[in-house]
């Protein structure tokens, strides 16, 4: 939805558009793919806390 809203913004065409948001995406799901296939990346700073 924030696409078409930035599309009637900046009447840009959204082709354009998503190419500026790719990088951005492509980052986010590298992101969850390494929290997903190493969780403990995720865990380390819960379990560096103290628990009382």
């Amino acid at each position: 939805m924030n696409l078409f809203a930035i599309k009637a913004i900046t009447r840009a065409p959204i082709a354009e558009i998503m190419m500026g948001v790719a990088p951005c995406v492509l980052l986010l799901i590298l992101g969850l793919a390494l929290v997903m296939f190493f969780p403990s990346i995720a865990l380390w700073l819960p379990g560096t806390m103290q628990y009382r």
